[in-house]
């Protein structure tokens, strides 16, 4: 990877797909890490000239849009699909879900700068393609206080502030061709030192609501799952029995075709 990609390259590539749906600048104000929606290419230029970090999700791009996707890119979403393929074989890799913190991410910064200290609830492979990056890495996972923060504020508490380390933790720094694997709840913080380029792939937290959720979006287009059935006033005994019989009957075939889904 060390000669894979360049910083010239990567905004050629972007210009032509003018897609900024998934597109994002970081940075950090008042302890909080601001993720700001790019609207065009003028918010783009602005990771040029600031702090700012541009990220860009390329596994979003549309159908139509595909066609202006680079050699690189397309090599990225690759690699993406066959980590998680084979490391997660029970969910497909083929998602397109906001709610999912999974895909291929790439990071741009012109004039170095942050994106804060946190945790990331999924595995991270990342590659450094041009410049430096300061990472300030625990040495261990520390899920007990992922575990706490999440109680008390929320899942999302993990990743939208800038937080401090709170375990014994090393520096590293990155350079073109370097890979960097972090667990999951595994604090970092990561400085640009300069212009720089990197590419993150990241696979879902395959926990027991993702999965349900993922199952959930499978299933919702099979129509006849969303077919109504009887549901009766109680007082119908008889009735009601027929109902929730039915419904028994209905959840059984919805569970063996979620075991033909996952073997």
């Amino acid at each position: 990877m060390k000669d894979f990609y360049n910083i010239d390259k990567f905004y050629r590539d972007y210009e032509k797909i003018n897609y900024h749906d998934w597109s994002f600048l970081i940075h950090i104000e008042n302890g909080k890490r601001i993720w700001k929606k790019v609207i065009s290419n003028h918010c783009v230029l602005d990771a040029k000239e600031s702090n700012h970090s541009l990220a860009f999700m390329p596994l979003y791009i549309p159908i139509e849009k595909r066609k202006y996707i680079s050699n690189e890119i397309n090599y990225l979403i690759k690699m993406y699909h066959q980590i998680s393929n084979y490391l997660m074989p029970l969910f497909s890799s083929h998602n397109k879900w906001e709610w999912i913190s999974s895909g291929v991410d790439i990071f741009l910064s012109n004039n170095g700068g942050t994106i804060g200290g946190h945790y990331d609830t999924g595995d991270v492979f990342y590659f450094m393609l041009e410049g430096e990056k300061e990472w300030e890495v625990e040495k261990k996972p520390d899920l007990e206080f992922c575990q706490k923060l999440t109680k008390e504020q929320g899942i999302s508490a993990l990743s939208n502030q800038d937080l401090p380390p709170k375990n014994e933790y090393e520096k590293i720094i990155l350079k073109p061709g370097d890979i960097l694997y972090v667990p999951p709840f595994t604090y970092h913080r990561v400085t640009s030192r300069g212009k720089s380029l990197a590419a993150s792939i990241g696979l879902p937290a395959f926990n027991e609501v993702s999965y349900l959720r993922y199952m959930a979006d499978i299933f919702k287009d099979e129509e006849k799952l969303l077919l109504p059935f009887p549901s009766y006033p109680r007082e119908y005994s008889e009735l009601t029995k027929q109902s929730r019989s039915e419904v028994v009957e209905r959840l059984r075939n919805i569970l063996n075709k979620w075991d033909s889904k996952t073997i």
